[in-house]
């Protein structure tokens, strides 16, 4: 048996790229805010906040990936803002300057610049406007 022919455009690789990089991201400020919320209870909560707005950059980034997959169009525009406003706060943070900066917000600027760059090719744009 044969499938049924299917009309959806196909899915450019740079979506799938960017939502793999949003995955990524969503990763690692998932484990940074578990890290967050674990040493703020053991040194009487002064993180939390801290760990909280990880845990929401967590489930933007998840939540903008599935959508960018499933070909939503504003998910576009949300992972534009996503990788522009952390562009900036890894940029404030590497002028802060010290070596965990460096070897954290480095990989950062390259993963967000690549989204950015992911979302906005032609292809990207074409799909994600249908």
């Amino acid at each position: 048996m044969t499938a049924a022919p299917t009309t959806d455009p196909p899915r450019p690789g740079s979506v799938i790229a960017a939502a793999t990089l949003l995955f990524i991201t969503a990763g690692l400020f998932g484990f940074a805010g578990s890290v967050m919320a674990m040493l703020s209870a053991a040194f009487g909560g002064a993180g939390t906040g801290s760990a909280l707005l990880y845990f929401a950059v967590t489930g933007l980034a998840i939540a903008t990936g599935v959508r960018l997959l499933t070909g939503t169009s504003w998910a576009r525009t949300a992972a534009n803002v996503l990788a522009g406003v952390l562009l900036v706060a890894t940029g404030i943070r590497l002028a802060n300057g010290g070596y965990t900066s460096l070897i954290v917000g480095i990989p950062g600027l390259f993963m967000q610049t690549a989204v950015l760059c992911c979302v906005n090719v032609r292809s990207a744009r074409r799909y994600l406007t249908n």
